[in-house]
């Protein structure tokens, strides 16, 4: 019903491509992130940005976003906070302050922006492994 995509500049393109155009909004996130979610299922009730981290030299490509959405499943009322991230470089650094700095600006992110109630997902590439800082804090 949803996907993250990084690396992406046209996520319309992508469905198109993929004959899946009809089925799927789209909500751009700058810095190459979108977010696709199933129109039939769910109705979009807001999303946002906010930036959570910057490359390090020597792969400086600039500030790195996280996005955020909130819908609500047409039948059964529940909602959900979809997050999706492209982490910073180089990978495994966590970005110019670091993976701890990262996953707190992105848990601050989704504790501005989520209700209490929502189911959670967060994906996305976070150029981490499984044993880095960046991902330890969001576990």
């Amino acid at each position: 019903d949803f996907m993250g995509f990084q690396e992406c500049d046209d996520l319309g393109r992508v469905l198109r491509d993929g004959g899946l155009a009809s089925q799927y909004g789209v909500i751009p996130g700058g810095h190459a992130t979108a977010i696709g979610y199933r129109l039939r299922d769910w109705k979009l009730l807001g999303s946002g940005t906010a930036e959570v981290a910057e490359d390090r030299v020597p792969e400086w490509w600039g500030t790195r976003g996280a996005q955020w959405a909130r819908f609500r499943h047409k039948r059964t009322g529940r909602t959900i906070f979809f997050a999706n991230h492209h982490g910073p470089t180089p990978v495994g650094s966590g970005g110019l302050c670091g993976g701890e700095a990262t996953a707190w600006n992105i848990l601050k992110m989704m504790g501005t922006h989520a209700d209490r109630r929502d189911g959670i997902v967060l994906v996305g590439d976070f150029n981490n492994g499984v044993e880095t800082t960046a991902v330890k804090e969001l576990k």
